[in-house]
C-alpha cells in the first residue's frame, strides 16, 4: 500500500541560550517550527497554528497584533512603526499573504521584509522575516537627491555611458555589515544596455554600491540561425496589406484561436527586430510566410513567448509576468553590444544576434522562458541579483526554462540542459542534472570545488556579482532531484515530477522568499509552499530531502503521519499511522466526525460526505505535542441532477440543474444530453437566481444540436477576484427547452448528465478536481395537445374552425400554442390544416394528429 507522509511539525530551535527568553511566548503555540535570523537570535521563519481564524479583511490588523504580542521574538520595538504594508493579496489556493517592508524613522530599509501568511481557514500559519538589525543613524540627509543623481550619472558616464534617471528614493541601505543613509538611484541606458542601481551615501555623496541589474545568460556560442522548426500557427496582425508579429489573441475578450488567455484589453505580445538600437521595429511581412532574413529568430521569440504565457497561466495560474495580463515585449537580433546573449531589461526580453557558428538564442525555448522568469521574479520576491539571492534568481529562471521545455515537447526535445540549441553539437551553458559538467557546484558551500565564496566577496561585474551564475548550480541540482528523483551525496530523493516541482518553486518565489533570501531561507520557503500545495505532506518530505542532498540546512520533522488516501467517495476508508523518533507513550486521534482512537495505526471509515479535520496528539515522555490538519480528509458524495418534470406537448419550460458539492468550487463542467422518445428543442440557458449567478467566466465547451447534447462550463474569473462557490446544494444553471407539440402522453425523455465523449460532469476546486455522480432527470408527457382546439377550451367546434381561418387568412389572433393550429402535424400552419379540420368535423374524416 502506498503511504503518503504527513509531517507533524515540532518545535525545533536554532538559537543560543541567551536568545531563549525572547521565544518563550512562541513556545506556547501549538506545533511550531522556526529558525532564527540575526545576531540577536530573532526569528526568521515560523510555521504552525499561530492564530484562531480571523474575519476576512482583518489579516493586516491581526498580523500587527500577533507581532506586537511576540515582538521580542522578532527583535521589534514597535511593529506598527517599523513595518509598513507593501502588498496584500489572495492566491489561487485561497491563501492570503501580507507583505511588509521594514522601516526606520519612516524610511524604507532596503532588503528588510516580513511576510505573514493565512490559510484557507484564515488562520495565521506562517511568518517569514528578514529584518535588518543594529540600525542607528540620523534620518536627515546632508546632500540633496538632485546631487545624488548627478553623482550617479557622472560615475556611470565615466566608464559605461550616458543615462536617464528615475525618481531617487531615500532609504536605509545595509552593505558590508554597515547601515547607511543612502539615495537609491536607478539609471537607464540603451547603448550599451543598462539598468543600473546606484546607492549614494546621503551624507558623504560617495557611491556605496552600484550594479547593472539587467539579468542575462552567460555568453555562449555555437551555430547560425534557428533550429528549423516548422510552425503552422503564428499569431500575427494584418494592417492594410502588411502582417506584423503582434498578437492580440490572448486577451480575455478576444480569443479567436482558442488560446484561453486573460490579457487585459489592448495588451499584446509584440516582437521587434532591433539591430543596433532598442527597442527596434515590429517584425513585418507581406505574405504572412515568415522564413527569410532575420525572421526566424523573431518567429521563435514570438511563438515561444506566446506559449510561455499560456503555460504560465494554465500550469501556475499566473496571468503573464506581472500577473496583471499586460503586454509582453520581445526584441531579437540586437547587435549594439555584442552577440550570443539574452537578458531581461525591466521592460522586455532582449535576444542578441548570433555570431558565425552559432544560432540565435531565440531558438531555445528554455532561454526564452529563462528570461521571462527573471521578469516573474521581479514581480514576486524581487531577489537581489548578487550573492546567494542572485544565484537563487538565476536558478529559478533555469527551473522555469527546463519546466517550460518539458511542457512543450512537440516544439523541442526536453532535457535538463540550458541553451543547448545554440548549436547542433552544444550541450548548452548549464546543466540542472549535472552542474559539475559546466563548472557549477551541485552542493552548497566550500566543500564543493566549484562553489564561489559569497562571504568574503564584494559584488561586482568582474566576479559575476559574487557568482550568481556559478552558484545557481545548487538550486538547479535541487530542482532536478525534486523533479526526477535520484541519489546525491548518499541521500535518496523520490521525485514528484517536474510540473509539481515547478509549482513548489513558483509558490515559494511568489509568497515566501524575500528579496535577500539565502539558499537556507529558500529551503524554508519551499517547505512552506509544499505544505500549502500538498496537505498530505508527501511533497514536503521530498522537498526537504532534496535540499539535504545538496547540502542545505532544513527543518527535519521529528514526528509524522502516514495515510493511504486523503479523499474519496463515501464510505471512505482511511488507514492512518503515527510515526516518531521520540519515545511516544500514547497516541490519541480525533477524526473530525466525532470518532476517536488511541492506537498508533488506526483505520477509520467516513460514512458521511464532508471535509474533516484530523488531530493527532502524542505524549512523548510527558511532553504533549499535537497537530490539527484542517479539511484534511475529503469524503465525497457530490452529484449533479435535475428534478423530474411532468409536462405536456408543446410546452416551454425551465429546468433547473442542481448540484451538491462537498468542497468549494471555482469551475463546474456540466454535460447535458436531452434526446429521447420525443423531440426537445434547446432554447437557451442562464444562471439567474442560481447559486452561481455571480460566476463571470462561463462558456460552452461543446454544442452538438444534431445529437441533442451540449457541455457548459461555469467558472469564476480570477482577474475579478470572484469567490469560489461555497459548500452546499442547490441550482447552478437553468436550461430552457420547448417540447415538440406532437409528443404523445406517456412518452418520457431523460435529461442525462453522465457525460459523452471527453465531456464529464467535473467539479474543480482549490483542493482537487473530480467527476461527480449524475442523477438523471425525467421529462414525462402527461397530456398531448388537442389539435384543432384553437380556443383551447377542451373541445373542437365551429368557433375553432372560424378562428383558424381568421388567423390563416385575415391576420386574426394566434392560438395560445401554435401547435393547436397544426392540425395535420406538418409543423406548418396552412390551408392543409383547415381542410383536415373541415373533413373531420363535417365529413367523418380522420381526427387531428397526435394523441
Amino acid at each position: 500500500m502506498k503511504k503518503i507522509l504527513i509531517l507533524l511539525l515540532t518545535l525545533t530551535f536554532y538559537v543560543s541560550a541567551s536568545a531563549a527568553p525572547k521565544l518563550s511566548s512562541l513556545k506556547k503555540l501549538p506545533s511550531v517550527t522556526f529558525h532564527t535570523l540575526n545576531t540577536k537570535g530573532a526569528v526568521k521563519h515560523i510555521e504552525g497554528k499561530l492564530s484562531a481564524s480571523v474575519p476576512n479583511g482583518n489579516e493586516i490588523s491581526e498580523s500587527y497584533a500577533f507581532l506586537e504580542e511576540h515582538k521580542e521574538a522578532f527583535d521589534l520595538a514597535s511593529p506598527t512603526e517599523e513595518l509598513q504594508v507593501d502588498n496584500f493579496f489572495d492566491d489561487n489556493l485561497g491563501f492570503t499573504h501580507v507583505k511588509f517592508n521594514q522601516t526606520y524613522e519612516g524610511l524604507k530599509v532596503y532588503g528588510g521584509q516580513l511576510f505573514t501568511h493565512y490559510n484557507t481557514n484564515n488562520e495565521l500559519k506562517t511568518v517569514t522575516a528578514k529584518l535588518i538589525d543594529n540600525i542607528s543613524l540620523s534620518p536627515t540627509p546632508t546632500i540633496s537627491s538632485y546631487t545624488a543623481v548627478q553623482t550617479a550619472q557622472s560615475d556611470l558616464e565615466s566608464f559605461f555611458g550616458k543615462s536617464t534617471d528615475s525618481t531617487p528614493e531615500l532609504l536605509v541601505y545595509p552593505f558590508e555589515d554597515e547601515n547607511y543613509l543612502a539615495y537609491r538611484v536607478v539609471l537607464y541606458s540603451d547603448i550599451p544596455m543598462g539598468r543600473w542601481e546606484y546607492f549614494v551615501d546621503a551624507n558623504t555623496n560617495e557611491v556605496i554600491f552600484k550594479a547593472n541589474r539587467i539579468m542575462d545568460s552567460d555568453e555562449i556560442g555555437t551555430g547560425i540561425g534557428v533550429t528549423g522548426n516548422a510552425y503552422t500557427h503564428i499569431d500575427t496582425e494584418l494592417l492594410d496589406t502588411t502582417y506584423y508579429l503582434r498578437d492580440n489573441s490572448r486577451q480575455a475578450a478576444n480569443d479567436p484561436h482558442g488560446h484561453g488567455g486573460l490579457m487585459t484589453p489592448g495588451s499584446q505580445i509584440i516582437t521587434r527586430i532591433s539591430g543596433a538600437s532598442l527597442p527596434g521595429s515590429i517584425a513585418f511581412d507581406y505574405d504572412n510566410i515568415w522564413a527569410s532574413g532575420q525572421q526566424p529568430p523573431a518567429v521563435d521569440g514570438h511563438v515561444y513567448t506566446g506559449l510561455y504565457y499560456d503555460w504560465l497561466l494554465s500550469a501556475l495560474g499566473r496571468n503573464g509576468y506581472t500577473d496583471g495580463g499586460g503586454t509582453m515585449n520581445v526584441s531579437v537580433e540586437y547587435t549594439a553590444e555584442g552577440l550570443n546573449n539574452a537578458y531581461w531589461n525591466g521592460s522586455r526580453i532582449v535576444v542578441w544576434g548570433a555570431s558565425s557558428g552559432y544560432r540565435s538564442l531565440a531558438g531555445s525555448p528554455d532561454v526564452i522562458a529563462h528570461e521571462w522568469a527573471h521578469a516573474v521574479t521581479e514581480y514576486c520576491s524581487n531577489l537581489i541579483y548578487q550573492k546567494e539571492s542572485g544565484a537563487l534568481n538565476e536558478s529559478f529562471s533555469d527551473m522555469m526554462g527546463a519546466a517550460f521545455e518539458f511542457a512543450i515537447p512537440e516544439y523541442d526535445n526536453p532535457d535538463w540542459n540550458m541553451g543547448e540549441n545554440i548549436s547542433i553539437a552544444s550541450s548548452g551553458f548549464r546543466s540542472l542534472q549535472f552542474p559539475h559538467s559546466h563548472g557549477d557546484p551541485d552542493t552548497y558551500g566550500p566543500t564543493d570545488i566549484y562553489w564561489q565564496d559569497v562571504i568574503n566577496c564584494t559584488p561586482s561585474n568582474g566576479n559575476d556579482w559574487c557568482g550568481v551564475h556559478t552558484n545557481s548550480g545548487v538550486g538547479n541540482k535541487w530542482f532536478f532531484l525534486l523533479s526526477d528523483g535520484g541519489t546525491h551525496n548518499g541521500i535518496i530523493v523520490d521525485g514528484i515530477g517536474v510540473e509539481n516541482a515547478m509549482k513548489v518553486a513558483y509558490r515559494a518565489n511568489l509568497a515566501y522568499w524575500t528579496s535577500t533570501s539565502t539558499y537556507q531561507e529558500a529551503a524554508d520557503g519551499t517547505i512552506s509552499a509544499a505544505n500549502d500545495l500538498d496537505p498530505t505532506y508527501q511533497w514536503t518530505i521530498q522537498v526537504s530531502k532534496a535540499w539535504e542532498a545538496v547540502g542545505v540546512d532544513v527543518i527535519n520533522p521529528e514526528i509524522y503521519i502516514t495515510v493511504d488516501t486523503t479523499y474519496g467517495w463515501v464510505p471512505l476508508t482511511v488507514n492512518f499511522e503515527g510515526n516518531s523518533v521520540l519515545n511516544v507513550t500514547s497516541w490519541d486521534w480525533e477524526f473530525g466526525d466525532g470518532d476517536v482512537a488511541s492506537i498508533q495505526s488506526p483505520t477509520h471509515v467516513y460514512d458521511s460526505a464532508g471535509l474533516y479535520d484530523v488531530t493527532l496528539e502524542i505524549d512523548a515522555d510527558g511532553d504533549l505535542k499535537s497537530l490539527t490538519q484542517n479539511g484534511f480528509i475529503i469524503a465525497l458524495a457530490d452529484t449533479v441532477k435535475s428534478d423530474s418534470v411532468e409536462t405536456e406537448a408543446g410546452a416551454s419550460l425551465m429546468i433547473p440543474i442542481i448540484i451538491n458539492n462537498t468542497i468549494p468550487l471555482n469551475q463546474i463542467d456540466i454535460p447535458i444530453t436531452y434526446g429521447g422518445d420525443f423531440l426537445i428543442t434547446f432554447d437557451s440557458l442562464n444562471t439567474t437566481g442560481c447559486r452561481t449567478d455571480y460566476f463571470d467566466n462561463n462558456n460552452y465547451l461543446n454544442y452538438d444540436a444534431f445529437n441533442k447534447r451540449l457541455t457548459y462550463r461555469l467558472k469564476t474569473n480570477p482577474l475579478n477576484g470572484t469567490p469560489d462557490l461555497p459548500i452546499g446544494s442547490g441550482p447552478v444553471l437553468n436550461i430552457f427547452v420547448t417540447i415538440n407539440p406532437s409528443a404523445s402522453g406517456g412518452e418520457v425523455n431523460l435529461i442525462d448528465f453522465s457525460g459523452y465523449n471527453i465531456y464529464l460532469p467535473t467539479f474543480t476546486g482549490p483542493q482537487l478536481s473530480y467527476t461527480a455522480a449524475a442523477n438523471n432527470g425525467i421529462l414525462a408527457i402527461t397530456a398531448c395537445l388537442l389539435r384543432g382546439d384553437f380556443s383551447d377550451n377542451g373541445e373542437i367546434d365551429i368557433e375553432d374552425l372560424v378562428a383558424l381561418v381568421d388567423y390563416s387568412f385575415n391576420g386574426g389572433p394566434p392560438p395560445s400554442n401554435l401547435g393547436l393550429a397544426d392540425v395535420n402535424c406538418s409543423e406548418d400552419i396552412n390551408i392543409g390544416d383547415i381542410v383536415h379540420l373541415v373533413e373531420f368535423m363535417f365529413n367523418s374524416g380522420p381526427p387531428p394528429c397526435g394523441c
